[in-house]
């Protein structure tokens, strides 16, 4: 799991220090966790640009219809 240290922390062979990002076993990275010493990092997937993507049309602007503005005598 990667997880990102909220604060500086060390244990049984690594060390994390405010801002650093670390891979640890799932259950060390679950207890880091649960105590506010790291986040996870949440991992990205990368969307492979390719020329036959689907692209929607462009929506249309249009103005808003005009009320009829009458005055009550």
């Amino acid at each position: 799991m990667r997880v990102r240290a909220l604060r500086s922390f060390a244990g049984n062979g690594f060390a994390g220090y405010k801002g650093t990002e670390l891979e640890v076993p799932d259950d060390t990275g679950a207890d880091l966790i649960r105590t506010r010493y790291a986040e996870k990092i949440e991992e990205k997937t990368e969307i492979p640009e390719s020329s036959e993507a689907q692209v929607d049309e462009p929506m249309e602007i249009v103005d808003k219809p005009k009320k009829n503005s009458k005055k009550k005598v």
